[in-house]
C-alpha cells in the first residue's frame, strides 16, 4: 500500500484494484487502509499467487507495477505481462 494508498485517496470510491500474492503483506495493507481511514473508498484488494490465471472480470485505463518487477523472478514476471495484457484496455498504459 505504500502506492496505493496515495491513489486511493485520489480515486473515486471503487476505482482502485490492488493484487497482492502474500497475504500476510495484503493483511498489513488492509491495516494502513485503515489506519489512513480509507476504507470508505472500497479498494478491490485481492490475494492471488498466480497472476497468469487471475481474472479481474474487468479492463483498465491504467495499470501500476509499483517498484515490483525488477524482484520478480522470469515465470512470475511473464504472467504479470499476461495479465497485464488482458486487462489493458484498448489504448491502456502499463506504468512500471
Amino acid at each position: 500500500m505504500r502506492g496505493g494508498i496515495p491513489i486511493i485517496d485520489y480515486l473515486e470510491v471503487g476505482h482502485y484494484y490492488g493484487v497482492e500474492p502474500r497475504a500476510k503483506a495484503m493483511a498489513e495493507g488492509r491495516k494502513e487502509l485503515a489506519e489512513s481511514k480509507l476504507e470508505h473508498k472500497q479498494p478491490h484488494l485481492t490475494v492471488s499467487e498466480n497472476l497468469g490465471e487471475l481474472s479481474l472480470g474487468r479492463e483498465f485505463d491504467f495499470l501500476w507495477a509499483f517498484s515490483v518487477l525488477i524482484h520478480l523472478e522470469d515465470p512470475i514476471l511473464e504472467n504479470v505481462i499476461r495479465f497485464a495484457a488482458r486487462h489493458l484496455k484498448s489504448g491502456g498504459v502499463f506504468l512500471c
